[in-house]
């Protein structure tokens, strides 16, 4: 009991930690949004992005395999000599990687920035990157050691130093891309100093060679995987870069960061507990039924919450971007939809992992990865940001439905198909009356009034509309009237 508890304990602070992740990007969007035009905020994107590139080849799939390594014995001297050799051989990684990338500097300033005098950017982005590889095996350090609420502490710190930087830097001294690079640099640098003299204080640094060889040789398969991941969800900038323009990946950008934000919201909690409880209740009599329970009920709740956010993204980006942004409200919902089927996907092969079949999990992403560069190179020509919006859909459909196809050979489960429909089509249609209410009203405390009604229509259209079977109807009748009786009870 006393080790559940620590658990919760851990994950209730992970989850603060999750929180205030989420807050921090969300309060920056404003700040970029209002400070950088739409072609700068499409090159910072693309910067990013192939920061995120760069970091996962420089880290050789060494983060896992630290996390795995570190557990297989518990005195201290093999502890340091994992840490050691990890905070080592990535370093020493990033370093060359850097160095090596820096040679390349003006062509991929020409080829992904679109202008060979943005070079100095992609210079700043390296001398930020060994830093931050640094950061993150401190990081991980704290994990494993079960100090979650350092961890927490050290990423609000780092949290609101980035905001407070970038306050200064972009909004006072009008620094634009370049501010928010220095920005990264100067506190990575930072952070990587005081978790290296971390480190360095609490245990005996050690290098081993053939430590070196495990580690990579564990870590190495992650990385198609990985890659492949990273295809599927942030392809669509580059191909918006070559085949449209940066002021179209802004706008994808914008819409992606906000509707995957909220949907990761709901669903990253809930997919810390579903491989628990799948190992948990897989085996039992009617282990089947209640995983296709669960699964139906997290789908439905996850199109109630795309909903949500679709309805609501008209009157928030006004408020939180420049009008050049507000475009990305039109392509909210499709990132909606597209998460919500990505979201699925990860549950949706619980069959492989019972079991114990994860080497097919790099071919299912691979044909999703070409599926998607596939649907890109058709799409994004024509259509610019509604194809890549539109390219996610049909990607991350075509990974949910070949995840859950290969996934029933090893463990059947049913998706309730029937009231996912019916949630689906009123989430439709009450979309469709909010969508009609704005053109007539366009963004006013009228049409806000008349969404927010149809919203609340929403629960009424799926009882009336066949989502509960009478005995259903019953059962929430029943449980809903305890809960109301205990509440006066309460307050009595």
């Amino acid at each position: 009991m006393s080790k559940l508890k620590a658990l919760a304990s851990h994950s209730a602070v992970y989850g603060i930690g999750n929180i205030l992740t989420v807050a921090a990007s969300f309060l920056l969007i404003p700040l970029y949004t209002h400070v950088l035009s739409t072609d700068e905020y499409g090159c910072l994107e693309l910067i990013n992005r192939t920061a995120d590139v760069f970091t996962l080849i420089m880290f050789l799939g060494v983060r896992q395999a630290f996390i795995r390594f570190f557990f297989d014995r518990q005195d201290k001297e093999w502890h340091d000599r994992v840490t050691g050799t990890v905070l080592m051989t990535v370093t020493l990684s990033a370093v060359i990687g850097s160095s090596i990338v820096f040679a390349f500097r003006n062509i991929i300033a020409q080829h992904i920035l679109l202008n060979s005098s943005l070079a100095y950017l992609v210079v700043l982005m390296l001398a930020w990157l060994p830093f931050e590889v640094v950061c993150n095996v401190g990081m991980t350090y704290l994990q494993v050691q079960m100090k979650s609420l350092w961890f927490v502490v050290a990423s609000a710190t780092r949290l609101l130093l980035i905001i407070g930087s970038n306050v200064w830097l972009l909004f006072f001294l009008r620094l634009g891309i370049q501010g928010v690079l220095v920005t990264n640099l100067w506190i990575s640098c930072l952070f990587a100093i005081i978790f290296s003299f971390y480190m360095f204080k609490s245990c005996r640094l050690g290098f081993s060679l053939s430590l070196a060889k495990q580690l990579l040789k564990f870590g190495a398969p992650y990385l198609p995987s990985t890659f492949f991941a990273f295809v599927i969800t942030n392809s669509d900038r580059f191909f918006l870069s070559r085949f449209s323009s940066l002021d179209a990946v802004a706008i994808y950008a914008l819409a992606s960061k906000l509707g995957m934000m909220g949907i990761m919201m709901l669903a990253d909690p809930f997919s810390k507990i579903w491989s628990p409880f799948l190992f948990d209740n897989y085996n039992k009599e009617d282990g089947q039924k209640l995983v296709s329970i669960v699964f139906t009920i997290f789908c439905i709740a996850m199109i109630s919450f795309g909903l949500l956010i679709a309805v609501l993204s008209p009157f928030v980006i006004p408020i939180i971007s420049g009008w050049a942004y507000h475009r990305a409200a039109d392509i909210i919902p499709f990132v909606c939809v597209s998460g919500i089927f990505f979201a699925a996907a990860q549950l949706a092969d619980a069959g492989i992992l019972i079991a114990k079949k994860t080497y097919i999990k790099p071919f299912l992403a691979g044909a999703c990865a070409a599926t998607t560069v596939v649907f890109n190179v058709l799409l994004i020509p024509r259509y610019g940001a509604m194809g890549a919006a539109v390219t996610s859909i049909l990607a991350s459909g075509f990974f949910l439905g070949i995840t859950y196809h290969f996934s029933q050979k090893y463990f059947y489960f049913r998706i309730y198909y029937k009231k996912i429909i019916v949630v689906f089509a009123a989430a439709l249609l009450i979309y469709s009356l909010t969508r009609l209410t704005m053109k007539a009203f366009l963004v006013s405390y009228t049409s806000a009034l008349i969404c927010g009604l149809f919203l609340l229509c929403f629960p009424v259209v799926l009882w009336y509309g066949g989502l509960f079977r009478s005995y259903e109807k019953k059962f929430i009748v029943e449980k809903a009237g305890l809960l109301l009786a205990k509440v006066k009870n309460h307050f009595a």
